[in-house]
């Protein structure tokens, strides 16, 4: 990594590397008028060369503000790497430093993450911690790219620790012909519930029940999380039918008793 001052017109801005939703140009005032007193000490900003262009992934209102002041070149620490390195490296930025990012922002960086190669097989928590965001954040912005059809449901999470968690099985789903089983990962099972034919059966049981289920089927709380909506309803449509059998089969006693 190098560092040195760059020509403004050798900077590409064009190459969707901007991690905000919008330039302020009030933010740019500033920063020139501070440039030119120089009563401000700024960071450097930050390019990615790919041996060709150099395309600014951090620094895009001091950028302005220099070109505000009619000063030639700003200083910058240089990264070797493509423009698609510079937009992954433009969405963790101005988390500590700048102005403070407003919502439309975060929603910008998260999105993009999304939709970016090496965001493709992260979890919510991974993306969330890149971006600075919270993971719910993460969520309620893939559920959207995905009901758009911007983005396909993932059945693959990497983690922390760099393995890729298989999802797809979660809730009962076979494996597809190709895709490689984790052994030590267990998957929810298909949902059977036993009950005794005179059995007196409560709302403390059934709810009882529905937890010791979702606990021999879904053992660890990371494939808790893990699972959708649809995983869910099918456990308790299973609960559920187990116990209309039992009342139908009390109900048909009924009948001959009477």
């Amino acid at each position: 990594m190098k560092k040195r001052s760059i020509k403004l017109g050798k900077i590409r801005l064009d190459g969707d590397t901007q991690p905000r939703a919008g330039i302020n140009t009030t933010l740019v005032a500033e920063y020139a008028t501070a440039m030119e007193e120089g009563n401000a000490d700024f960071p450097p900003a930050v390019v990615f060369f790919d041996g060709t262009d150099y395309w600014l992934a951090d620094g895009f209102h001091r950028w302005h503000a220099v070109n505000k002041n009619d000063v030639a070149g700003i200083y910058c620490e240089i990264h070797d790497g493509t423009v698609e390195d510079a937009r992954w490296y433009s969405y963790s930025v101005n988390q500590a430093h700048g102005q403070r990012r407003n919502n439309a922002d975060k929603e910008k960086a998260v999105k993009a993450a999304l939709l970016h190669p090496k965001g493709a097989g992260l979890s919510d928590k991974e993306i969330g911690e890149y971006v600075g965001v919270s993971h719910s954040t993460v969520a309620k912005y893939r559920a959207e790219l995905e009901s758009t059809c911007q983005i396909g449901k993932s059945t693959a999470r990497q983690g922390r620790d760099g393995r890729t968690i298989d999802t797809s099985n979660i809730g009962g789903g076979g494996a597809g012909e190709n895709e490689e089983e984790e052994e030590d990962e267990p998957v929810a099972e298909e949902v059977h519930l036993h009950v005794e034919p005179d059995e007196d059966v409560g709302r403390d049981d059934v709810l009882a029940a529905f937890e010791q289920h979702v606990r021999k089927a879904i053992p660890t709380f990371r494939q808790l999380v893990l699972l959708g909506n649809g995983e869910i309803a099918s456990i308790l449509r299973a609960v559920a039918a187990e116990w209309q059998q039992r009342a139908d089969a009390s109900a048909e006693r009924q009948e001959v008793n009477a």
